[in-house]
């Protein structure tokens, strides 16, 4: 039987890294934006640029983003809506964060520290 120790690293960085960001964004406000933009610049699956449009409070943003993560962004056109977050003591302040890609990463490197743990 292989050695599950080796799965403890990849588990805590896993483990680590998206739960950092589940507490960073932990405050951050989802909206709707429309997209007005998009361009793959690397010919990836993932948008490297956006342009999008979104109200906050009443007071309209345009915002552009660069490297976005979310699947949802990733399979949208120009004129979609999508949902990011924002911070809300500064709107500008934006991202397509997805936090339950977060979730199941952080629960995937979890299982990976405890399948080590049983394996030992």
């Amino acid at each position: 039987m292989a050695d599950l120790r080796a799965l403890v690293v990849p588990g805590v960085l896993l483990a680590v890294s998206s739960g950092f960001r589940l507490l960073r964004y932990r405050k951050w406000r989802r909206t709707d934006a429309m997209l007005l933009e998009k361009r793959f610049l690397g010919g990836e699956d993932v948008p490297d640029y956006l342009k999008v449009r979104y109200v906050v409070d009443g007071a309209p943003y345009v915002a552009e983003l660069t490297w976005s993560t979310s699947v949802e962004s990733a399979g949208s056109k120009v004129g979609d809506i999508i949902s990011i977050y924002y911070d809300p003591l500064n709107p500008m302040r934006r991202t397509t964060y997805n936090d339950r890609y977060h979730i199941i990463i952080f629960i995937v490197g979890l299982a990976l520290i405890i399948a080590a743990q049983m394996g030992s």
